[in-house]
């Protein structure tokens, strides 16, 4: 089990507190470490600190690298995996399972994002161990947030019927993805939420690095 954390964004959204150099994955935004440091700590009750990799470009790397170095009292130079150029998540996460491929052919890959702040750790880890298990199975999973509000800023993913997910070890339920919908307007978010079957997308994937 790897993972792989995109930390590659620039965070033009969250201007003017992150700047080019300092995006929001590099600051402390309600916590005592920086979004980056967060996420490492978060992952680590499932996955070893030599299996987890960094995607991010040239310009981030020393930064995120004195960070993570500074936090955990350990190298990260060999944990960080470099984009030529910003792409985008597609090839980012192309580029990631290259080369988790070469290290080990059945690994399971989760894919997280270096700007998230989540506060129920315990539940969150839950989560992604159920992902985990359904990857097993071949399938390609993505975890959904339910939404408190009818949200225009966030694309959301519709449920579609329940998996016979028997294999499962905890008693939970996993869907198929009907659709990927994209940021709706404000009626539209208002329709999503009272539907009840539509999910924030929070980019958090987990599958068998040959399956993706």
């Amino acid at each position: 089990m790897y993972a792989i954390i995109m930390a590659g964004g620039s965070g033009t959204r969250f201007w003017p507190l992150s700047r080019e150099k300092m995006p929001k994955q590099l600051l402390k935004i309600g916590g005592g470490d920086t979004l980056i440091c967060e996420t490492v700590s978060r992952i680590m009750p499932l996955v070893r600190p030599e299996d987890i990799f960094i995607v991010t470009n040239q310009s981030l790397a020393d930064t995120i690298g004195f960070q993570l170095s500074s936090k955990f009292e350990r190298p990260w130079d060999a944990n960080f995996i470099l984009e030529p150029e910003a792409r985008n998540t597609a090839p980012a996460l192309g580029l990631a399972a290259l080369h988790l491929e070469r290290i080990d052919p059945e690994s399971i890959m989760i894919v997280l994002s270096a700007d998230h702040s989540i506060r129920k750790t315990d539940e969150f880890l839950n989560v992604l161990r159920k992902a985990v298990e359904a990857a097993q199975n071949d399938f390609l999973v993505t975890i959904g947030i339910k939404p408190d509000r009818p949200e225009t800023g966030y694309g959301y993913i519709k449920a579609g019927e329940v998996v016979d997910s028997s294999w499962l070890k905890a008693d939970s339920s996993v869907y198929k993805v009907e659709a990927f919908v994209e940021k709706p307007n404000i009626e539209t978010a208002k329709e999503y939420l009272k539907n009840g079957h539509y999910y924030w997308n929070s980019g958090i994937f987990a599958w068998k690095t040959k399956t993706l």
